[in-house]
């Protein structure tokens, strides 16, 4: 099919394509487990959030004394307010939005690292970690050591304390692993002696809404986390709660308006707003609310057990195949519907490729941006791993039709 004419013909054409090919019905029916990237499908509940604000509001949140405008901002403090309750922090003021998990990994990491500080990471770190790391070390700005994980694929507490000095002044952990699935000992991490001015911070983008969290029970300093994932909310959304002793620390990255304060030149210092500059993404909040809301209908420890339910299924049906190795090294320790294999003689792209176009099955291939735990379980010498990882509302059926699919290719 030639295209001609302006950029909108050119869209529509292939839309009007897309619509007279049969594959679009098939494909229409696909069985997604790629939650862990993002979660899908979303609720109608989401969808309705969304929808509502953009048709029937439109006002920016903090910005005017219109009645639209106020009753937007009373929404987004409500979904504050339900965000804190979830996560276990008594103060909603301390939980910032922001645009992604990245920016909240950022507000923490760049918020709080000055010359001269020391970090400790993991190697089951996403790149939303690494990166920035990475960075400030090249800049000359920090040390960095990065812990090894334990057979059981998790962190090694007694390295990670070991690895503790006086100018410690960070501690990275993710809470679930995106690559194996495995539950990190927070908890344990946490309550480990420190010096006065070293703050936790914990990547919760894989565990918010498919495990309980605290971040009190926790001792984390920083819970920084997408609201795209587990929270069923668009693409967009994150949040970052801080403590009180990380508030004092804490300078924010980001500068600019904030609808309060504009007499002044100097960004506020009080929170959150010492952390939201720029126009939130109302829609997005106001959708991740309606995510937390259908949560609450269900709670977290169901959606835990269902999801661990469906991974259980999975791994039952590999430990009685010889060519398909599984990476999920602790499996009593996963807790958040995230798994990685791989199947001998078969790339994982060409393994996702296959359940993709020939049983309408998505899964994630890859290094799945968290390249040091790869290097660790030496799956990156075959481009990484197949990672499924389920949420609330797939099936029974559809991992029997994953497992179905898998034995065929196997047997091809």
């Amino acid at each position: 099919m030639t295209f001609n004419g302006p950029p909108r013909r050119c869209i529509r054409l292939a839309v009007d394509h897309l619509n007279k090919n049969s594959q679009l019905d098939e494909r229409a029916s696909r069985i997604y487990l790629d939650n862990a990237a993002t979660s899908w499908p979303k609720p109608q509940s989401v969808l309705d959030a969304v929808a509502d604000y953009y048709l029937n509001h439109g006002s920016a949140a903090g910005r005017g004394v219109a009645a639209d405008a106020v009753q937007v901002d009373r929404a987004i403090q409500l979904v504050r307010a339900k965000l804190s309750a979830l996560i276990g922090a008594e103060d909603s003021n301390h939980l910032a939005f922001a645009f992604n998990g990245t920016d909240a990994l950022n507000m923490a990491i760049r918020g709080v690292l000055r010359q001269g500080d020391h970090v400790i990471t993991s190697v089951l770190e996403h790149n939303s970690v690494l990166r920035p790391l990475h960075y400030l070390k090249q800049l000359g700005m920090i040390d960095l050591t990065i812990v090894d994980i334990a057979p059981t694929g998790i962190v090694d507490v007694e390295q990670l304390e070991d690895s503790i000095v006086n100018n410690t002044k960070l501690i990275c952990i993710s809470h679930v692993s995106n690559v194996l699935g495995t539950v990190q000992p927070v908890k344990e991490i946490g309550s480990i002696e420190k010096p006065d001015q070293c703050l936790f911070l914990i990547d919760g983008a894989q565990s918010t809404g498919h495990l309980p969290v605290d971040v009190n029970a926790f001792g984390c300093d920083f819970f920084a986390s997408s609201g795209h994932k587990g929270l069923l909310g668009p693409l967009g959304t994150g949040f970052l709660y801080s403590s009180d002793r990380a508030i004092e620390q804490l300078e924010p990255y980001r500068l600019g308006g904030t609808g309060t304060s504009s007499e002044k030149t100097e960004q506020p210092n009080e929170m959150p707003f010492r952390l939201e500059s720029g126009n939130l993404n109302v829609g997005g909040i106001l959708g991740m609310g309606a995510g937390i809301e259908f949560i609450e209908t269900k709670s977290v420890a169901s959606v835990q057990s269902h999801l661990n339910d469906l991974i259980r299924q999975f791994l039952d049906f590999a430990s009685d195949q010889t060519g398909i190795k599984v990476f999920a090294l602790d499996q009593q320790n996963l807790g958040a519907g995230v798994v990685s294999f791989q199947i001998d003689s078969m790339s994982p792209s060409e393994v996702a490729t296959v359940l993709d176009s020939q049983f309408g099955i998505q899964v994630r291939s890859g290094l799945h941006c968290s390249p040091l735990v790869h290097k660790t379980i030496g799956s990156d010498k075959l481009e990484g791993t197949v990672r499924i990882s389920v949420g609330p509302s797939n099936t029974a059926e559809d991992i029997d039709s994953l497992i179905d699919a898998m034995a065929q290719l196997m047997s091809a």
